[in-house]
């Protein structure tokens, strides 16, 4: 009822969910910021809560050196190549570089089609036709390592070919820099190593995170901690970073292990093969590595390393270490595991005779330990096909994976040992996951969370 006709005035009453009768349009502004929730980035992972927005925000070492000098003076012939690990910012460089020089990204990702016929369409396509922006293009084609032998049939052969032709940037990333796949593009590509980033870049992107975090820390541990770990992965060591973050202050004592745990490996399988049998020996008993995994390694690389002579005698020693520890198993007398580590060790690395010189060590995959651990962590796992099909809940790894951007696959493999180290020992982080209600955070999935470390 309109009151003012009777003199009576009213004051304007606002709240952030007034509409406008003009229009009757919902003030949108307004509302998200009267909703808004305090420090909701605090409990953010730190990996996307300082991703990279600009160029600008990049650390410029000499491989993005290399890459800005292959944009800037382009010319056909030649492409671009990058290697590393997932997590070692491949992708993202690409991306930012694209938006500095105003670039339009064609992307050509695992998940496509790449034979002849395909890339002969669709690559071939884009470097006939402009942009309809008029903007430059920049072609990127991910995973080149990935490309199937069978499915992919002539790909690689016919992107080699357009390489020579095309007036655009071609980009490539690839995981294994020593992957055949990819040994005729290197030759025509500019190689960037993504492999092994140094020590100075990663200091400075703990510092800016820390600074920004409010985070007390010592130098020392932080030089340490940079060093013991592998450089390959930026989006890792930002979670290491973070999963060693209590009440403010950076603590190393009671720290994660080794990201690179396949890294720690092969240190100790150079000194079984081609060190002294009593470094050996010492450097078994001073590692974490599983003795079973270290078993499956061992045996799968004695005939690469040793003649005939020697691999025999290797494989007898490591017979007795299967013995003593399928007794250790039947009797649970863990005393035996002296004897095993020696055999192991000591035993292997006596019967060399004159080791060949291998590059890669290659690890024995006849043990089921994924089939244990997929049940060990089924809370953590993801629907079936039959599941989806009749539509049922989306588990929690599907549902966390959302919130990283990433695959559920990935999720599960890479991230969810760092977020339940973190979930564990901050209490605010995990009292805010557990009030998520769309996360769905039961009593199995806590269990498997503590199992997980």
């Amino acid at each position: 009822m309109d009151l003012s006709k009777f003199g009576v005035e009213l004051p304007e009453v606002k709240t952030i969910f007034a509409v406008d009768d003009k229009n009757l349009e919902l003030n949108i502004e307004e509302i998200t910021s009267g909703l808004k929730i305090d420090n909701s980035e605090r409990y953010l992972p730190w990996f996307l809560k300082y991703q990279l927005n600009s160029f600008d925000d990049l650390i410029v070492t000499s491989e993005i050196q290399k890459i800005l000098d292959f944009i800037e003076n382009f010319k056909p012939g030649k492409a671009l190549l990058l290697a590393g690990q997932a997590g070692s910012g491949k992708t993202t460089t690409i991306n930012l570089l694209a938006k500095k020089f105003n670039f339009e990204i064609f992307e050509l990702n695992a998940s496509d089609a790449r034979n002849k016929k395909s890339i002969e369409e669709s690559v071939g396509d884009v470097m006939k036709q402009k942009s309809l922006f008029g903007q430059e293009k920049l072609i990127l084609i991910d995973e080149a390592d990935g490309v199937s032998g069978t499915k992919d049939r002539g790909g690689l052969a016919t992107i080699t070919k357009l390489i020579k032709k095309s007036k655009y940037p071609i980009c490539f990333t690839a995981n294994d820099s020593t992957s055949d796949k990819i040994k005729a593009l290197k030759k025509l590509s500019i190689y960037i190593d993504f492999e092994n980033h140094s020590q100075e870049l990663l200091d400075q992107i703990a510092k800016k995170i820390f600074k920004a975090e409010d985070v007390e820390f010592d130098q020392t541990k932080l030089t340490e901690f940079i060093e013991e770990r592998a450089t390959f992965d930026i989006r890792g060591f930002i979670n290491d970073l973070q999963a060693s973050v209590f009440e403010g202050k950076f603590e190393t004592e009671n720290n994660l292990e080794i990201r690179d745990y396949k890294k720690k490996i092969e240190n100790l399988l150079q000194k079984v093969f081609y060190s002294y049998p009593e470094d050996a020996y010492f450097s078994g008993f001073n590692t974490d590595i599983n003795i079973d995994e270290l078993m499956l390694y061992v045996e799968e690389n004695i005939p690469k390393v040793y003649g005939t002579k020697g691999m025999i005698q290797a494989f007898n020693e490591l017979s007795k270490a299967n013995i003593y520890k399928g007794r250790i198993m039947k009797w649970q007398y863990w005393r035996y595991l002296v004897y095993v580590n020696f055999y192991l060790t000591y035993g292997v690395s006596a019967a060399k005779d004159t080791p060949k010189k291998v590059i890669k060590f290659d690890r024995n995959t006849r043990i089921l330990k994924k089939w244990i651990y997929n049940n060990k962590m089924a809370a953590l796992g993801v629907r079936t096909k039959i599941q989806k099909a009749k539509d049922d809940p989306e588990k929690f790894i599907e549902k966390l994976s959302k919130i990283y951007g990433r695959s559920a696959k990935r999720t599960r493999k890479d991230d969810i040992k760092y977020f339940s180290i973190i979930y564990n020992n901050n209490k605010e982080f995990k009292e805010t996951f557990d009030r998520n209600e769309k996360l769905g955070i039961d009593d199995s999935v806590r269990k498997s969370l503590v199992d997980v470390l």
